[in-house]
């Protein structure tokens, strides 16, 4: 189990965002001891954050947030995702064996994302998962779950004093309520 984290759009000054990233990885800790990793976007950008319990890649290059090759698509990932090794090899046909830094399902899910899409990813994956990506270029978050709602996912819409409004996210309740 990880804990993912984001707020979009961020709307959130340097100094505020390192007291919100260090509160919620302490919030998300339990979910995720083995790593803490956060990104930072620009002020209309999400801030997303991740706590990782590394199991199938234990290496470095299981780290989250994750950047794809590509470095347009950006993923935090809470779950597993069964048939991963079947979806890897069919993103290696016509490729070199250095397409993939690691042996980790989240850059399976995040390349299969870039390459084939949400919508064909989410129809061919098998697994438990909640997870939120950012394409850097189009400028679009999306958020999904498995279809049975295995691995938490909670989210907020907040709408502050001049009316703008940014979305909340999280694997863990207390993380939006801090």
């Amino acid at each position: 189990m990880c804990g993912i984290f984001g707020i979009f759009p961020s709307l959130i000054v340097n100094d505020e965002k390192q007291y919100i990233i260090e509160k919620v990885q302490n919030i998300l800790s339990s979910r995720g001891p083995d790593f803490k990793g956060d990104w930072q976007g620009k002020e209309y950008e999400p801030l997303l954050v991740h706590t990782r319990l590394a199991l199938i890649d234990q290496s470095s290059n299981g780290k989250q947030p994750m950047l794809s090759n590509s470095g347009n698509m950006i993923i935090v990932f809470n779950g597993e995702i069964y048939n991963h090794h079947e979806i890897r090899k069919s993103l290696c046909i016509n490729k070199s064996q250095d397409f993939f830094k690691g042996y980790s399902d989240t850059e399976t899910l995040l390349e299969s994302i870039e390459k084939y899409g949400h919508k064909k990813t989410l129809n061919d994956i098998k697994g438990m998962f909640a997870f939120a990506t950012w394409d850097r270029q189009k400028e679009v978050l999306t958020i999904a779950r498995d279809r049975f709602g295995e691995k938490p996912l909670y989210w907020y819409k907040e709408i502050d004093e001049f009316q703008n409004e940014r979305l909340i996210f999280a694997s863990d309740l207390n993380a939006i309520k801090k």
